[in-house]
């Protein structure tokens, strides 16, 4: 086995991480909890926690890719075409499920849609990654050339730009999500190319972005006895717990670095179910599955005011991921054996021809 083919189990154990709280925050945000401002209770306070570590594991995310893609020079063209076909695959069967059962209607509208989900945006996350990773050739380039000062002036001027503005206003400047993957990714990158002198234990990192989601979370309290209080008030209380905002990045970057100094051997089983982390998100975002999950299957209503509903959304988020982790290792499993040779072939096909455009 190549080790340079082989992933980091570290690594891929802070991608399950990330995926995990990325479930937990759709859990809270479309179970339909309808916690009004004259309302001040245990539950409330548990769903907000729970919802602020979606934006958190979104940029652990993005960092991770930033790390390991800044040093690749071109495209891999498979990584490529294996993303497609799979948002591809989930777009076409989670559409037509629920025609055939019944619970909806076919039209060739939303079949279109179905047929072009990157393009039209199914999937926001989905978009944003496939035209991060097409992009990235050109933006590698771009940071590799770039010396440390250079580099940390850049980080610096999409920091106030895209971070601290949008927290302290209340507003998001840039207007497009993928902006700011483009600055995570540049963070992430920055880690790979010129690596930090950590000197701590991974606990040390660990406790600080635990320290800075407490704050976080204590503000978001703070602003719900607020709205309790007062009408009008201008923050929302979850505001922070947007996806640019600076509580949001410190956090996923200090467990980041945490994560980088924990020494793990390779590990099969967990590289196996971080492979499956992407899958995850696609199946348990779509439209269909997400009303199906959260508001039918696992109708929390009644629990709304009970100190149950703690264990009772651990077990949920838990079977969630682990049931949409099995679905997803067994298409990849289907897609080895029928497509991967095709893929493979197509691939080569494409590179062949790229390399006759460029001369």
């Amino acid at each position: 086995m190549n080790n340079k083919n082989i992933r980091q189990s570290n690594f891929e154990l802070l991608r399950i991480v990330s995926m995990l709280m990325i479930v937990a925050h759709h859990f809270a945000v479309h179970s339909n909890f309808d916690f009004p401002n004259s309302y001040i209770g245990f539950s409330k306070f548990w769903i907000h926690f729970v919802q602020l570590w979606g934006k958190v594991g979104t940029n652990i995310f993005i960092l991770i890719t930033g790390y390991f893609l800044v040093t690749s020079p071109k495209f891999n063209i498979k990584k490529i075409i294996t993303f497609w076909v799979q948002v591809f695959t989930y777009s076409i069967i989670l559409y037509l499920i629920p025609i055939v059962i019944k619970f909806g209607d076919f039209s060739i509208g939303n079949f279109t849609m179905h047929l072009f989900p990157i393009s039209f945006s199914f999937w926001w996350f989905a978009t944003a990654y496939f035209f991060l990773y097409l992009f990235s050739p050109f933006l590698n380039k771009f940071l590799n050339s770039l010396d440390v000062k250079t580099y940390k002036k850049f980080i610096i001027l999409e920091a106030i730009c895209f971070c601290l503005i949008p927290t302290f206003l209340n507003v998001n400047p840039a207007g497009n999500n993928f902006i700011v993957l483009i600055f995570v990714y540049s963070i992430g990158g920055y880690f790979r190319l010129h690596p930090l002198n950590l000197k701590h234990s991974p606990k040390y990192y660990v406790f600080i972005a635990l320290l800075i989601a407490l704050g976080t979370y204590l503000i978001n309290v703070a602003l719900d006895f607020m709205a309790y209080y007062f009408e009008n008030i201008p923050y929302s209380p979850t505001y922070l717990y947007k996806i640019y905002t600076l509580p949001m990045l410190l956090i996923a970057i200090f467990i980041f670095l945490g994560f980088t100094k924990i020494s793990l051997k390779y590990n099969a089983f967990i590289n196996l179910i971080a492979s499956a982390t992407f899958g995850v998100y696609l199946i348990h975002e779509e439209p269909f599955i997400r009303v199906l999950l959260w508001t039918i299957l696992f109708n929390v209503s009644q629990f709304t005011h009970t100190v149950a509903i703690v264990p009772i959304s651990l077990c949920i988020i838990g079977f969630v991921y682990i049931a949409c982790t099995i679905i997803e290792l067994l298409r990849k499993w289907i897609y080895g054996k029928l497509f991967s040779k095709w893929i493979d072939r197509l691939a080569k096909f494409i590179d062949i021809s790229l390399e006759k455009v460029s001369y």
